[in-house]
């Protein structure tokens, strides 16, 4: 019944968007899972490729609205500490395999404003980690240098000695499929000679593009910037690439996985490399022919693959034991901002049965912490009845109603209010007692506070006998 009510149809017909389950939610331990469907058939179809050479298709359609408004509730339901986000093809990747396969780019301010702290994405082989990144209009859009940029990033976040990110963090895990992508290395640890984006590659690649030679830069001068445009793209969009840029880490010459730990406030990745041997080939031309780990320490060689004769099943070459490396760590912390979040709720002393009561809401940013996905979670009495109309800024979930206020920077202050009527058939002189907090994709929940109200029965008139 859920995935039938999901039918919608995006221009190739009807369709069921949750056709196979490929939408969905749990929770884990103190963590929000939400997956995401991004494969073409919810943008007709519409999935660009090909060389460098060849322009991104824009605009892509857009994000079906029934799965946008699931959305919405599945993430403003949950109160969870962290909120986390898996699809497939990611909307920033600094890889140039994937160039123009960022149609999920289109839900990345939905996540930021409703409290997502993480993503994590495939399709690339590769490890990807992103500065922490906030959406801003035109996120959606052809790429183009000649307006402003459609990110902003948080440069000063290290993950080490400042772990409160301004953004949400973006994460390639697929360093563990059978090729890389990082266009240096023949398979299975690469894509074939080409532009090469490891964090640890230096210098240029000359290649011909319909004839004409350009200069690729290899390493973090060739990563996506904050316009979305990335050194690959300069075969037809000139100075694609020289702004800020979007990423922290790209790691692609070895295979490795995430091991993810979650205390309390304090969630940190540890990026492991696959088992390693205790041979190096760099030379003083290619110091770090694997990349480097955490340290900037060039590493050793990876073992030699493990060979299966395909006719028998049987290894004909075993992999060996080896020590991996730990390619990169990173710390997010959530701080406690109860002394630096001002948060009121105001409800009249009194309120007639059958008439409207109206909560006020106040909430100031006083602290150093710009809040992502700032939301107030009001809960209103049993005996209040409110509107059940839902959007983008706010959703309702029985007596539970969510404010989405997106981001409040410091010195930030809002004054909303919510309308409600008291139900009659309320006894006199019963108390209804409504609750509020804050919570944000940066900070701990506020502490709730409450309002009370007292319920007035005022008789009906006497007619004339």
């Amino acid at each position: 019944a859920l995935r039938a009510s999901t039918t919608v149809n995006t221009g190739q017909g009807a369709k069921r968007q949750l056709d196979h389950e490929s939408n969905y939610s749990f929770d884990q331990g103190s963590a929000h899972y939400l997956f995401l469907d991004a494969n073409p058939h919810l943008f007709d179809n519409l999935l660009p490729g090909g060389p460098p050479s060849a322009a991104p298709a824009f605009p892509f359609p857009p994000y079906p609205s029934v799965l946008r408004d699931w959305i919405i509730n599945d993430l403003d339901s949950s109160n969870q500490t962290w909120k986390v986000v898996v699809y497939h093809q990611p909307a920033f990747s600094t890889g140039n395999a994937t160039l123009g396969n960022d149609q999920m780019r289109r839900v990345a301010k939905l996540l930021e404003d409703h409290g997502v702290n993480l993503v994590f994405s495939g399709h690339e082989h590769n490890y990807q980690r992103s500065l922490p990144i906030r959406a801003l209009p035109g996120v959606d859009s052809a790429p183009t240098k000649s307006g402003p940029p459609v990110v902003a990033v948080d440069a000063a976040y290290d993950g080490v000695t400042k772990t409160v990110p301004d953004g949400v963090l973006y994460i390639i895990e697929g360093a563990g499929g059978n090729r890389d992508f990082d266009d240096n290395l023949p398979n299975p640890r690469g894509g074939g000679l080409g532009i090469d984006q490891d964090d640890a590659a230096t210098g240029t690649f000359t290649a011909k593009v319909n004839g004409v030679s350009y200069d690729f830069a290899n390493g973090p001068a060739s990563w996506l910037d904050t316009n979305l445009t990335d050194n690959a793209m300069k075969a037809y969009l000139p100075n694609a690439g020289t702004g800020p840029k979007i990423a922290a880490k790209f790691k692609s010459k070895v295979f490795g996985f995430a091991d993810v730990v979650v205390d309390g406030n304090v969630l940190t990745l540890y990026q492991i490399s696959e088992p390693l041997s205790d041979k190096s080939s760099a030379t003083t031309a290619s110091p770090a022919p694997y990349g480097t780990d955490v340290n900037g320490k060039p590493l050793n060689d990876p073992l030699p693959d493990t060979l299966v004769d395909p006719t028998t099943g049987q290894n004909v070459q075993l992999a060996g034991e080896g020590t991996p490396a730990l390619l990169d760590k990173f710390t997010i912390t959530k701080p406690d901002v109860n002394a630096t979040l001002a948060t009121k709720i105001a409800a009249p002393p009194a309120a007639i049965t059958g008439g409207a009561i109206v909560y006020t809401l106040t909430v100031a940013n006083n602290g150093a912490f710009a809040l992502n996905g700032a939301q107030l979670v009001v809960t209103l009495p049993t005996g209040v009845t409110f509107p059940r109309t839902s959007g983008a800024n706010l959703s309702v979930n029985g007596q539970e109603v969510v404010v989405t206020l997106a981001r409040l920077a410091p010195g930030d202050k809002r004054v909303l209010q919510l309308k409600g009527r008291v139900n009659v058939g309320l006894a006199n002189g019963a108390q209804l007692t409504a609750t509020a907090f804050a919570r944000s994709s940066t900070a701990l929940p506020t502490t709730p506070i409450t309002a009370v109200t007292r319920v007035v029965v005022v008789p009906p008139p006497f007619g004339n006998f």
